[in-house]
């Protein structure tokens, strides 16, 4: 069950665009004889323009690119309105790339994207905080669809989805009485992704413990950034939402010659085991809180699970539910992996 709502989570999300400007000069030399009317959609319809600030959904500009079965590119187009055509050339076993919510027209601009493996090999801008991830008011959003390209007029519609480059997490968090939560920072953020997605064999399971390969090096400090310390006020419960890149860390890592047994582990010992084990770079929160004048800091790993899984994927949405109880005890209630939903007064959290 879990791994059918993944597959709708990061498989399907997607949004409505499009619009229609000429080829840029890198593709001018070719010999077009085919036009590609391109619509990237939703398993849900989406608005086109919405009165909120911020949103999850919304397509505001697109980027389509069309390849041959070489990898050589044959039509480009960038535009804001639904649908996006394109001028390309026609054959057998083209890919048509959409990437979307990049605010810059010409990004795929001169011979930087004109062999395919170049596209696959761009990252986006690093970024520096939370608030950087949003591009305009949107998320980064990309995708890729294998057909054949007749000469004369084609279109690219049903089947042809978007999904976000972010990973979403929700942490709800309950506190016991005499327990204070204060804070809160998030430690080893990604700075950069891949603008296309490098899918693991088993991506689409949930479950799926494997190292990816991620636009981030564990070696390289400028991959990765903190938040500062983040205040929080109120007697909860809490909700704290935040937009972070994909980093797939794996399982644990062994220390001193083992991994431990989860399977041995109590629900209050198995966040600090997770922690214990975690391979470098692993994302995780802190919490601060107070009992009875006395600070208490905790570390909340991501990922799939609340014991050894340290994958946090693009287009999904984690919600961890935290309990934060006396005597030094943290248990982890559950953690579900959710299709995306957007709610009209859902505050976003993003600093």
């Amino acid at each position: 069950m879990r791994k059918a709502m993944y597959i709708g989570c990061c498989l399907l999300a997607g949004c409505l665009v499009g619009s229609c400007i000429d080829n840029e000069d890198h593709t001018a030399s070719v010999d077009h004889d085919a036009t590609v009317r391109v619509e990237v959609s939703a398993k849900r319809n989406v608005p086109v323009s919405t009165t909120r600030a911020f949103s999850e959904d919304i397509v505001n500009d697109m980027h389509v690119l069309v390849y041959n079965n070489s990898g050589k590119l044959t039509g480009h187009a960038f535009g804001t309105t639904n649908p996006l055509v394109v001028r390309a050339l026609s054959g057998a076993g083209c890919t048509v790339y959409a990437v979307t919510n990049t605010g810059n027209p010409s990004l795929f601009s001169g011979s930087s994207v004109s062999e395919r493996h170049t596209l696959l090999d761009m990252t986006t801008e690093r970024i520096a905080s939370l608030a950087d991830i949003v591009v305009g008011d949107n998320l980064l959003m990309s995708g890729s669809v294998t057909t054949d390209i007749v000469k004369g007029e084609n279109d690219i519609g049903d089947g042809f989805f978007v999904s976000r480059l972010a990973a979403k997490n929700t942490l709800r968090i309950t506190c016991a009485n005499g327990v204070v939560l204060t804070g809160y920072s998030i430690r080893n953020l990604p700075a950069k992704s891949w603008l296309i997605a490098r899918p693991n064999p088993n991506e689409a399971d949930a479950d799926d413990a494997a190292v990816g390969d991620d636009a981030v090096s564990v070696s390289n400090p400028g991959d990765w950034f903190d938040t500062g310390t983040i205040a929080v006020t109120g007697t909860g419960p809490f909700s704290i939402t935040f937009y972070m890149y994909e980093n797939r860390r794996g399982g644990r890592v062994p220390v001193g010659g083992t991994t431990g047994d989860p399977s041995d582990e109590t629900a209050a010992e198995k966040p600090v085991k997770k922690a214990h084990y975690a391979p470098p770079r692993a994302t995780y929160v802190e919490l601060y809180v107070n009992m009875g004048g006395a600070s208490e800091t905790y570390r909340l790993y991501l990922g799939a699970d609340n014991s050894g899984n340290y994958n946090v994927k693009r287009n999904c949405h984690y919600v961890y539910r935290v309990s934060v109880g006396l005597s030094g005890i943290l248990t982890v209630d559950g953690i579900s992996i959710q299709d995306w939903e957007e709610k009209e007064e859902e505050t976003v959290e993003l600093d």
